[in-house]
């Protein structure tokens, strides 16, 4: 059972244990057994915690789950992610989208794409 709710949590440093945020911002947002819908931030430390979507520049993730991460650097331990954008993933996330996989299907849906128009074209043609 969550012990607190906040709407909107704003500072240069903000902790949370057992609550439910709206939005959390500041320079260090540190979330334990916590869920969050929105986290912007420089660093972000997610223990045991859910969150729809997190930015920052670092995030860290502990037997966490995230819909959308989105940061610089991320270190994550026995973590589950639908989308993880980042250049540097560090440690163990099983995620449904990362980067490489967003490429493919991008590159996947211009091939389909192209030969879709294509054969428009041809049929259009006749």
């Amino acid at each position: 059972m969550m012990d607190d709710r906040y709407e909107r949590l704003s500072a240069e440093r903000v902790e949370v244990n057992r609550s439910l945020v709206g939005m959390a911002s500041g320079s260090e947002i540190g979330l334990e057994q916590s869920a969050v819908q929105k986290v912007l931030a420089h660093d972000v430390e997610l223990e045991q915690s859910a969150a729809v979507s997190v930015r920052a520049e670092h995030i860290s993730l502990d037997e966490s789950a995230a819909i959308g991460v989105f940061a610089n650097r991320v270190d994550a331990q026995n973590t589950a992610a639908f989308l993880v954008v980042t250049p540097s993933l560090q440690g163990n996330v099983r995620s449904v989208i990362d980067l490489r996989t967003a490429f493919m299907f991008g590159a996947g849906f211009f091939v389909a794409r192209s030969i879709l128009n294509g054969v428009r074209r041809m049929a259009a043609a006749r």
